[in-house]
């Protein structure tokens, strides 16, 4: 397909000849089948022709994930692969979040027993806007009943004269005497009229007051009880705002938040409810999809070992012996699986619930042990070249 993209054909006997000469000036040039060619069509075509295995390349088959990778890549395993380690994410997420919530349980605990106490003594304050300015207000009024009804009466007695002075000159008999004279003035001079209905409009005015100012005065008592409420009201007031906030709005607010945040921790239950759920249903997809992984490599064991092991007795390693072993590995951790009849709890990873080891036995009548342990530069480079 590339010498077709390309638009190369072969030579009239069917062969392809690619070259490439390098000049002493470092200048190189590239043929195929005679003709020039660019670098880069030749690196293309030498791609795809051969396979180049140098004897480095023999070291990453020693690892684990390496031969992992070369068994599912054999076994054709990559979307199922995928699928696994898209459960095994969300399962790792889903436990993680549990992890979170179930180790902080006890913080949360006492962060819920801390707001449910801040919102309740907030609620049952039952506070309103500005109430501490009003009762401050209402204090200096109770506090000072004496002052008031003492200085009420001096301003009644000075508009309306006292009881046991009758003939002491006061502001209600002085402006009657002005009414009277002004309406004298306007008897003689009728411009004059409108003096006398002012002055009885005063009259009338400090009358109005004076009721006024005996109906406060009487009513201006010393109520110690009240002022007790007061003062405690202020005091439990004052108290909820050196904890929660400068003003009664802050402290409103306060409670409010934490009205909120004990909503959000208390549903964290349900959460945890949720996940666990969410992690039964995780947990078994998972392990349906591991152990269909892990047949499906199995079988590709058997056959890929069984095909290594022939290619290897091409080159010059006719008594060797090759196995794949596909293994599981224990982890209270992990998931629970079905393996041979029993249920076992399994490790598992993002590539599955399988352990990959090539083993080969380099000489007749050794037994088989891992790859990494016992076989030579020489024979791992050939048993990889044989893989590939």
């Amino acid at each position: 397909p590339v010498l077709e993209e390309l638009g190369i054909d072969l030579d009239e006997d069917g062969d392809l000849i690619v070259s490439r000469e390098i000049q002493a000036s470092g200048r190189s040039v590239a043929r195929i089948n005679g003709r020039l060619t660019t670098a880069s069509v030749l690196s293309r075509v030498g791609s795809a022709l051969v396979d180049i295995h140098g004897q480095s390349d023999h070291l990453a088959i020693l690892q684990a994930s390496e031969q992992l990778r070369l068994l599912d890549r054999y076994a054709r395993a990559t979307a199922l692969r995928e699928a696994v380690a898209e459960r095994a994410r969300s399962l790792r997420a889903v436990r993680s979040r549990l992890h979170d919530l179930q180790t902080g349980s006890r913080e949360r605990e006492h962060q819920l027993d801390l707001l449910r106490f801040q919102a309740e003594e907030i609620a049952e304050a039952a506070l309103t806007p500005d109430e501490d300015e009003a009762l401050s207000e209402e204090r200096t009024v109770l506090q000072s009943a004496d002052a008031l009804r003492s200085d009420a009466q001096d301003a009644l007695v000075s508009l309306v004269g006292a009881d046991d002075a009758l003939d002491a000159p006061n502001a209600a008999q002085l402006l009657r005497e002005v009414e009277r004279s002004t309406l004298n003035l306007a008897a003689i001079d009728p411009g004059a009229t409108h003096l006398g209905e002012r002055a009885t409009e005063l009259v009338v005015l400090a009358e109005d007051l004076s009721r006024d100012i005996r109906s406060y005065g009487e009513g201006v008592e010393s109520r110690p009880d009240r002022l007790q409420a007061v003062e405690d009201r202020l005091s439990q007031i004052q108290n909820l705002k050196r904890k929660y906030g400068p003003s009664i709005e802050d402290v409103i607010a306060f409670g409010v938040r934490a009205e909120e945040q004990l909503d959000e921790l208390s549903g964290a239950s349900f959460d945890v409810d949720a996940l666990r759920d969410q992690e039964h249903v995780l947990t078994r997809e998972l392990a349906e999809a591991c152990l269909v992984l892990s047949n499906q490599r199995l079988d590709a064991a058997n056959d890929l070992s069984a095909r290594i092991e022939a290619s290897i007795a091409e080159l010059r390693m006719g008594s060797s012996r090759v196995s794949i072993r596909v293994s599981q590995r224990d982890d209270p951790d992990g998931i629970p699986v079905e393996l041979d009849g029993l249920t076992r709890t399994v490790h598992f990873d993002e590539t599955g619930i399988d352990t990959v080891t090539f083993l080969i036995a380099p000489n007749a009548g050794e037994a088989l042990k891992p790859l990494g342990r016992i076989a030579s530069g020489g024979e791992t480079a050939r048993l990889m070249l044989a893989v590939k």
